[in-house]
């Protein structure tokens, strides 16, 4: 039995007071998937223009997410995590979940755009972008950083940040990487220093990384994407060390980890 006859069962065997709707959207989807985002979206919007009164339209999507619901139940703990969060807005009237479709892929740096802009970056370009993308800090931590705060440990280096609230924590680098940077920037107070002795201010830093991301791949990204993409990939490796990366980056809530960088790496509703 496929994947898609076994939702259907599954389905067709809770007696509730959702059956009934539930047969006719079955009924409906024909060859479609029934759990696909796609496919509950297109009947969300045939619901829409239909003879049906608002109140049994409905009716008619609760019991489709509360199907999907029940089906989630499987799932691990990440992927149900960010299933609810999109079923929060198949639940809202609005006839798009703007959190699934808001925030798109193209505003994170792939492994491959990034050693592209690595080959093509000029040096100090090349030191920003590769911090960045190695740490996932904030362009406010990233410019803040003193040579005090770097402790070489064997061939690591911890590095010492100051996030929101002025919360530290540790983040790690390559000895290899510092050495590169420290060769870069030659800075005698701070990590990243122009050659004015200063340390770079926020726009500076991420006005470098916008030019070199829109040479090279065409997306003028912030410092913050760099962020982004460092926990995307993390996620994406790691699935089940969300707290674990959730700390790293200076998020108290794993949740907020989830919510805010993980909706477009998943595939559509689908069992």
């Amino acid at each position: 039995m496929n994947n898609k006859r076994r939702l259907v069962k599954s389905w067709l065997e809770i007696e509730d007071g959702y059956t009934g709707h539930i047969r006719v959207y079955l009924k409906w989807c024909g060859n479609r998937k029934p759990a696909d985002l796609k496919t509950v979206l297109a009947h969300f919007r045939f619901l829409d223009g239909s003879h049906y009164a608002k109140g049994t339209i409905r009716q008619k999507r609760v019991a489709i997410i509360a199907r999907l619901r029940y089906s989630a139940r499987s799932m691990s703990f990440k992927r149900r995590a960010i299933f609810e969060e999109r079923l929060k807005y198949l639940a809202e009237d609005c006839p798009v979940p703007k959190c699934i479709w808001g925030r798109l892929s193209v505003q994170i740096l792939s492994p491959e755009d990034f050693k592209k802009c690595q080959e093509a970056a000029f040096p100090k370009q090349w030191g920003l972008l590769t911090f960045g993308y190695a740490t996932g800090c904030r362009v406010s931590e990233v410019i803040g950083i003193r040579l005090t705060d770097c402790k070489v440990d064997g061939s690591r280096v911890e590095i010492r940040v100051v996030g929101k609230g002025k919360k530290e924590r540790v983040v790690l680098i390559p000895l290899t990487l510092f050495e590169r940077l420290r060769e870069i920037y030659q800075g005698s107070e701070y990590l990243f220093e122009t050659a004015g002795g200063r340390p770079y201010g926020r726009v500076q830093a991420s006005d470098a990384v916008k030019r070199l991301t829109q040479r090279v791949v065409g997306r003028p990204l912030s410092y913050h994407k760099l962020r982004h993409s460092f926990v995307t990939d993390k996620l994406n490796k790691h699935p089940d060390a969300i707290a674990a990366i959730s700390r790293y980056v200076g998020h108290e809530d794993p949740s907020y980890t989830i919510k805010s960088y993980d909706h477009n790496e998943l595939p559509d509703l689908e069992f």
